[in-house]
């Protein structure tokens, strides 16, 4: 935080800049600023190879490579397995969500096969 001395230096030099104004930039010299600045901006080396690989090939590099697709393929497995056999820890904070348990028959079947007790 500031004290007293330093707010009133502050204000003095505010009052100060605020007495002189400062004339505008020259267009010469900015289109000279602008024209140095881009010439110092790094631009990225093209990468051989990048642009013709088209595909599947092109498709891998850009998710990544191999290691993220490995990373997406077992998200997507862990995914569908939690999605088909949920831990109980899963249907009890549904049925704390929802009010009770819910059974969905996906295939159509019910109970044909006599599987429930």
């Amino acid at each position: 935080m500031t004290d007293e001395t330093d707010q009133s230096l502050i204000d003095a030099l505010l009052e100060d800049v605020a007495q002189h104004p400062v004339a505008p930039i020259d267009a010469v010299l900015m289109a000279r600023l602008v024209e140095d600045a881009d010439r110092l901006v790094p631009r990225p080396e093209p990468v051989a190879g990048a642009i013709a690989a088209t595909g599947w090939r092109g498709v891998l590099d850009l998710m990544g490579g191999w290691p993220a697709m490995g990373g997406l393929v077992a998200a997507g497995v862990v995914g569908l397995w939690i999605g088909l056999a949920p831990p109980d820890l899963v249907d009890d904070a549904v049925a704390g969500l929802l009010g009770g348990t819910v059974a969905v028959d996906l295939t159509g079947l019910g109970d044909s096969l006599g599987m429930e007790g």
